[in-house]
């Protein structure tokens, strides 16, 4: 085959692999790009959202051209393209054009569309780092652990906080090469560690960012023994290298908000509230399905001497845990919140630290922490 100056030479089964390796989660369509850089060593593919800014990009050693060759274009136009052309044999070839790209194999020719001067699209790489630390993980378990409590951790941040913005991403703060992970709305809090090697840095990474990692980590779980992470010189561009590939967004700036006291004051909390996690998180499924996500009907925990009674507001749902306190109280909560820690516990017993009725619930699961502010009973 011939190859031209305005030419790239695709093997269909690597550029597959790699634009399924950079696919991002949920991200609207019309703003989502990708952009093709090819020289005779190989390819550089990037994805690129304009309207929430982040790129990810790889390497596709086998697709090379003789020149260099690059262009931009829809990412899920150029993906489908890919995906019908492996199904023939050899390679296919992208012929780029002015205002025009068209990818062939054997028979078939499809013909896309470029969005403009291929300069105009930068890809964030990590040239000037400040800050760098790296996270070692103990195989496939150990990520899935991973995305787990980040796929937890979502649901503590706010969805949208006009008045504190911050608290609609996750902070990720490095000290002495332990790395804690905190998200928080007003209303709960989750916190957990992990032991890194590197340099002192703190990001807020917003709920794009965490879910185009979550995603990666979940595309590219075989064979990941590490995650980098870079801060630029500038301290406003995040990078995350999975393997070969690497993600860039905005270090979302500003102050997060303290909770180091809030958490050590809770951890002293001395009234403990120990039940089965399967018999809880079941009482509290029964609730929930009552109640429509906007409620505010508290689960009531009524904590006697003798037993202890969860029910809801009505009354109609009740359990009865047989357990002798030396202590009463009388406390409400949110069911969903409760629901959001169960949910990332596995040990067979919950441990609850109690204070008083105005006082959050303190929570804690290996290396994750977890907070809850009641809810005021009438």
């Amino acid at each position: 085959m011939t190859i031209n100056k305005n030419t790239i030479d695709v093997n269909t089964i690597s550029m597959l692999d790699t634009l399924n390796s950079i696919k991002t989660n949920k991200v609207n369509k019309t703003f989502h790009y990708v952009k093709i850089k090819s020289n005779q060593d190989g390819t550089e593919v990037s994805a690129i959202n304009l309207k929430d800014p982040f790129t990810i990009t790889s390497y596709d050693k086998w697709s090379k051209s003789e020149n260099q060759v690059e262009f931009v274009g829809n990412y899920y136009e150029l993906l489908d393209t890919i995906k019908d052309l492996d199904e023939l044999e050899g390679k296919a070839t992208i012929t780029v054009d002015d205002n025009n790209v068209e990818v062939s194999k054997e028979f078939l020719s499809y013909s896309l569309d470029t969005v403009g001067d291929a300069s105009d699209y930068n890809v964030l790489k990590p040239e000037e780092v400040k800050s760098k630390v790296t996270l070692k993980l103990g195989g496939t378990k150990e990520i899935k652990g991973l995305i787990k409590n980040l796929t937890t951790m979502l649901k503590f941040t706010a969805k949208r906080d006009v008045l504190y913005p911050i608290i609609s991403c996750i902070n990720l703060k490095v000290e002495n090469e332990k790395m804690t992970l905190a998200g928080i709305d007003g209303y709960k809090l989750m916190t957990t560690n992990y032991n890194v090697t590197g340099d002192d840095l703190e990001v807020n990474l917003n709920s794009t960012f965490i879910n185009n990692l979550i995603n990666l980590l979940k595309n590219n779980i075989k064979d990941l023994e590490k995650i980098d992470i870079m801060v630029d010189d500038s301290n406003k561009v995040v990078y995350v290298k999975i393997n070969d590939i690497i993600l860039a967004g905005n270090n979302n700036e500003g102050e997060f908000f303290d909770y180091q006291d809030l958490l050590s004051s809770a951890r002293g909390n001395k009234r403990v509230l120990v039940l089965e996690t399967r018999d809880l998180k079941k009482t509290l499924n029964s609730i929930t399905k009552k109640q429509t996500k906007v409620s505010e009907d508290p689960v009531i925990f009524e904590i006697n001497k003798d037993v202890t009674t969860v029910h809801n507001k009505y009354n109609n749902i009740k359990a009865t845990f047989d357990i002798k306190h030396a202590y009463e109280l009388k406390i409400g909560f949110n069911p969903y919140y409760l629901v959001d820690c169960l949910n990332n516990i596995d040990d067979r017993v919950v441990t609850m630290q109690l204070c008083g009725s105005t006082s959050p619930v303190y929570i804690k699961n290996e290396n994750n922490e977890y907070l809850v502010l009641p809810i005021m009973l009438k």
